[in-house]
């Protein structure tokens, strides 16, 4: 029987050449409970380990005070390794776990670990479970057969309800001691349910009183991981991106800062670029562009390589700041392979990026007219695994004879008065050191008394964070965030804003509030914030 277990397992192994690791990583690959013996913790977080990827995950289970839950077993842990924890801390301006409130760490991985044994062994194909993590938040667990992995498992594999890309389980199928089951990922996975988002300004509105001007885009290029050769992306060739292993193409766009007088009240910097059209992805696909910052702005268009811009990673720009995400549809006959270019219809992707260029204004000082700042876009959509998925954006130089040129940029806009309303705005009272930031029990806007035609709905309520408290955090899908981030209405409405206490005495935040139109709140005419209260 022995020998029979034995030929088994490698079969199973073989066979699914191309997948992520299934019981590869097992002390001895024959036997599936070679584990048991042993704490999950212990293992991962063995100084005297061979694999030393996942140790920030073991440290940050004991900050939060998590391991006797993790103990009682008969749980399943996703963990995020090394990879995604360092992006985290980028993300959130540290670089040490120990610099993340232990508050702060138990909501976020609470989320990611939920009761049962799912193991991709003992899942049917296609199968996906909707489970409710120690959080109270589902989460759903699946294995989703590819071409090539008949294995690979996903986490939150759920276009329906859910706003984020699923996360490909990277490592999978560790059984330890008293039935934990741990799923290892590349990327931390927070719970981000579908909200509305903000509508497009409407045609129309008067905004004669906003200041506005526009940085274009000097350089743009895309870079190809299968060559050493320069992008040089000529006119009409447009700026490729590809997601799948082994034939990356990353995007790069670059400016220069001019001098703006706003920049105090700026309410809006948004990055624009045409999609010229997609090749494979089916109609009605769901793409998802993901924006990062690039520090190196030494690069030219005509000389970057994929090697000299993300020095060979395997996972492009894993040492780069992810900023946001656009998502678009890809227009045309349902189910249908798009293989076209978007010239009658036009269509976008823009990235709220006001943050990041107040920082980058700030961090220039009085030098901004020799400051560069630089991007890098990457696809990161669902189906983006699939042989021969393109995604053809716009040079910032692309002209075609069916449409006018167009030319990438980025709209900074500064405020005019809005017509919203303050509804109410209540002191926060949390309970064991957390509070959910709903409009019903916290703060909130309305439209006008009199009715203007526009829609001052939860989705077109934007909240800026101006000043952060001081005795706690507010987070965002369970993500702190930081000052000038942003979360509209909708978003509290659906209860993935949250404060969380971190010190003890009172406390407060500052935000200003802007509407779909660029249209700034003002509580009277020396004010344009609002004081949050915290008991």
């Amino acid at each position: 029987m022995k020998n029979l277990k034995i030929w088994v397992i490698l079969t199973l192994v073989t066979a699914t050449t191309g997948c992520y690791d299934l019981v590869k990583n097992y002390e001895f690959d024959t036997d599936p409970d070679a584990l048991k013996s042993r704490t999950m913790l212990d293992y991962f977080g063995n100084p005297n380990s061979s694999d030393l990827s996942r140790t920030i995950y073991c440290e940050a289970v004991r900050r939060a005070g998590l391991e006797d839950v993790i103990a009682a077993g008969n749980v399943t842990c996703v963990v995020p390794n090394n990879t995604a924890w360092n992006a985290f801390l980028t993300s959130i301006g540290v670089s040490s776990i120990d610099e993340v409130e232990p508050i702060v760490l138990k909501s976020i991985l609470q989320y990611l670990i939920f009761p049962g044994e799912y193991r991709a062994l003992t899942m049917t194909q296609d199968e996906n479970n909707r489970i409710i993590a120690l959080s109270g938040d589902p989460i759903w667990i699946s294995r989703t057969p590819s071409t090539t992995d008949q294995y690979r498992m996903m986490i939150n594999n759920n276009p329906e309800a859910l706003s984020s890309v699923p996360v490909v389980v990277r490592q999978q199928d560790y059984m330890f001691k008293d039935n934990v089951v741990a799923q290892v990922v590349n990327s931390m996975v927070t719970y981000q349910p579908i909200i509305t988002p903000i509508d497009e300004k409407p045609e129309g509105v008067d905004d004669s009183m906003s200041k506005k001007d526009t940085l274009f885009i000097t350089d743009d290029t895309h870079v190809y991981i299968a060559s050493a050769e320069a992008g040089n992306v000529l006119d009409g060739q447009g700026v490729w991106l590809v997601g799948r292993s082994g034939v990356y193409r990353v995007g790069l766009f670059k400016l220069q800062l001019k001098d703006i007088d706003f920049l105090d009240d700026l309410v809006s910097a948004i990055f624009t670029v045409r999609v010229r059209g997609v090749a494979t992805y089916r109609a009605d696909a769901t793409c998802r562009i993901d924006l990062h910052t690039l520090a190196d702005v030494s690069w030219r268009e005509t000389t970057a390589t994929y090697n000299s811009m993300i020095g060979g990673r395997v996972y492009p720009l894993a040492a780069s700041f992810y900023l946001t995400n656009a998502i678009f549809t890809v227009p045309g006959t349902s189910g249908v392979p798009a293989q076209s270019v978007f010239y009658e219809n036009p269509l976008y992707v823009k990235w709220d990026i006001t943050r990041h260029m107040i920082e980058s204004y700030e961090n220039a000082g009085s030098n901004v007219s020799g400051t560069q700042i630089a991007f890098a876009v990457y696809d990161n959509s669902p189906g983006m695994t699939d042989a021969g998925t393109i995604i053809y954006l716009c040079a910032k130089d692309f002209s075609n004879a069916t449409v006018a040129p167009f030319l990438s940029y980025i709209a900074l806009a500064g405020p005019f008065p809005s017509t919203m309303r303050l509804r109410h705005n209540n002191p926060v009272t949390p309970l064991d050191g957390a509070a959910v930031l709903t409009p019903d029990a916290t703060f909130a806007m309305e439209g006008p008394a009199v009715d203007d035609g526009y829609d001052y709905s939860d989705n077109n309520v934007i909240y800026l964070l101006k000043v952060k408290p001081s005795r706690g955090v507010i987070t965002k899908y369970g993500i702190p965030i930081t000052r000038n981030d942003k979360f509209t209405q909708a978003e509290m409405t659906a209860g993935v804003i949250k404060y969380l206490k971190t010190g003890t005495g009172q406390d407060s935040f500052v935000l200003s509030v802007s509407d779909y139109l660029g249209g700034l709140y003002y509580p009277d005419e020396n004010t344009s914030t609002i004081t949050v209260n915290i008991n």
